[in-house]
């Protein structure tokens, strides 16, 4: 179990990173949109935020399951259709505030759970100790 939960804070761990890494791509990519840039350029972004966002919900769908990969999937879609559509800037922080806010609830349900799981663990773990 412990392992398990090891591996699941590594996990855990790589996807804040991805998500960090993926924020400052989307960043740097809508900072070249607001100036005029080379296509290349554009395309190699595009390019690795799509490869970021493929191993970001590879992540996501290993560590919390197929509910979680449903809900990033549709953000990830909605998300490049606005990078590509031009005009659909105005869109984005609205979607990205969503994300946002669909992502700090399954944190705070997910931390609810791990803290219920932690308190269990403590009091099997206080029952032989309070018997000696």
């Amino acid at each position: 179990a412990f392992a398990s939960e090891s591996k699941q804070k590594r996990m855990q761990d790589k996807i804040q990173l991805l998500e960090a890494k993926i924020q400052e791509l989307e960043i740097e990519n809508s900072t070249l949109n607001k100036k005029p840039a080379y296509a290349a350029d554009q395309a190699q972004l595009h390019r690795r935020m799509k490869e970021l966002q493929r191993r970001h919900n590879e992540f996501r769908r290993l560590l919390l399951g197929p509910t979680a990969t449903a809900a990033g999937m549709t953000h990830s879609a909605a998300f490049l259709s606005s990078t590509l559509v031009p005009g659909a800037e105005m869109t984005f922080p609205n979607l990205q505030e969503e994300q946002q806010q669909r992502e700090l609830c399954l944190l705070r349900r997910r931390l609810e759970e791990l803290e219920t799981m932690q308190q269990q663990q403590l009091e099997e773990l206080e029952a032989p100790l309070q018997r000696e």
